[in-house]
């Protein structure tokens, strides 16, 4: 990378680290209120599970919901398998970003594609809903494509050459029997596939899955929150965040965990500050994860400062 390059990129860097009242920088992310500091989302984290009732502003939020699921926000096929098919940030910029995964990856695209304008970088986003990127096989005819989609998204990648690749996928997937050990093979084999690219790869960890519909549930109950609450962990639909944080960390890869963001130690509410957070029992809201863009810049900085 050349020298003043790396200088403008370590500037811009130190800009979006300090600034938690920067403004989202895309037209492709919605409006709302300046990004929050990590205290301060650990401190509205902290006081969710004792909001009992929706203000009139969350009970607005709730009519539009459905709208702000990342996918449908910004009109995504069910496949981004091609180098051009879903392009965001800095289109023509000569530094490329990679998005890999499921719709559990591609509902952190507000708060990436901000990142992405303000670093200069191209957004790519590759890879097939509900098919994972760890290399395992998920029983069921909805599956039997995946492991296609997946050898497709690692040539891709090899050919593109991004300097940058994050990855995440849904780790609960129901049918899915593997062990924790199996999941982390299949995590550091889809790792090890994507060496070739040359890139630096980075892992965002998956969320806590609700047992209802979020949304459905607060309607009926917007003055029973607790009522549409959820344990932390959820055991009735377990995940292999373990597994995959382990391939992470023995492949010496940065992994954010976005638990502290949503979840205490014992719960998960849904409802955070002003914002009603899920669109449905497994996807994150636009809004709120437009509100997260701070402290996801924190929580990358190890990989994207990497590139210096």
């Amino acid at each position: 990378m050349p020298l003043h390059f790396r200088r403008v990129f370590a500037t811009v860097l130190l800009v979006l680290l300090s600034a938690s009242s920067m403004e989202l920088a895309s037209a492709s992310t919605p409006s709302a209120t300046p990004p929050a500091t990590s205290a301060q989302i650990i401190a509205q984290v902290t006081a969710s599970s004792k909001i009992k009732s929706l203000t009139p502003g969350m009970l607005s939020q709730l009519s539009s919901i459905a709208s702000y699921a990342a996918d449908r926000y910004y009109k995504l096929p069910a496949g981004c398998l091609s180098p051009t098919a879903c392009v965001f940030g800095e289109m023509t910029s000569k530094h490329t970003m990679v998005l890999l995964g499921d719709s559990h990856s591609r509902m952190w695209l507000p708060a990436l594609v901000a990142v992405a304008n303000n670093i200069g970088f191209r957004l790519v986003v590759i890879g097939h809903d509900s098919c994972p990127v760890a290399s395992v096989v998920i029983p069921g005819g909805a599956f039997n494509n995946c492991a296609g989609y997946r050898s497709t998204a690692f040539t891709v990648i090899n050919t593109l050459k991004p300097q940058v690749v994050l990855m995440g996928n849904r780790t609960s997937y129901p049918s899915y029997k593997g062990t924790q050990a199996q999941w982390q093979a299949g995590v550091r084999a889809t790792l090890a596939a994507l060496a070739p690219s040359g890139a630096t790869l980075g892992i965002i960890g998956d969320i806590q899955v609700f047992n209802l519909n979020v949304p459905s549930c607060l309607s009926l109950h917007p003055n029973g929150l607790a009522l549409c609450g959820m344990k932390n962990p959820n055991t009735a639909i377990p995940g292999h965040e373990v597994g995959e944080a382990a391939a992470a960390r023995v492949a010496n890869v940065t992994y954010v965990d976005p638990t502290p963001y949503l979840c205490t130690s014992s719960s998960c509410s849904p409802v955070i500050g002003d914002y009603v957070v899920y669109v449905d029992s497994q996807h994150l809201a636009v809004p709120y994860v437009a509100y997260l863009t701070g402290v996801m810049t924190t929580a990358l900085s190890p990989l994207l400062v990497h590139l210096n």
